[in-house]
């Protein structure tokens, strides 16, 4: 499963929030864990050193399944491109018959031949 990238995501939060870069990270001396920065949605918060740090558990980084307009499968048929063979398969032909499964006594008299 491909990751969101640690950017990503912050951008992304950021931008939903309608917030800036500075407004988050002048959030982040009120919180001194990760946790409490999350209960309050916050993106940042200081570490022991006094560090900014981003406020952000790896599970938060996982993929999450996009909508239909916004995925990147496609799908397209062999009559859409151009140059496919537009034959129909003719009713004559003869279909495939099916075989009853063999038992292990047939199998082993069959395998002795």
């Amino acid at each position: 499963m491909a990751k969101e990238t640690l950017r990503e995501y912050l951008n992304r939060k950021i931008k939903s929030s309608k917030s800036t870069l500075a407004e988050e990270k002048k959030k982040a001396s009120k919180y001194k864990s990760i946790s409490a920065a999350k209960k309050a949605g916050a993106l940042y918060y200081t570490n022991k050193d006094g560090k900014v740090m981003a406020a952000v558990f790896a599970e938060d980084l996982k993929q999450k399944l996009g909508s239909p307009a916004t995925s990147k499968i496609t799908i397209t048929s062999l009559n859409d491109k151009p140059g496919a063979r537009d034959e129909k398969i003719p009713p004559e032909r003869k279909p495939v018959k099916k075989r009853k499964p063999m038992n292990f006594k047939a199998a082993a008299k069959r395998k002795k031949k």
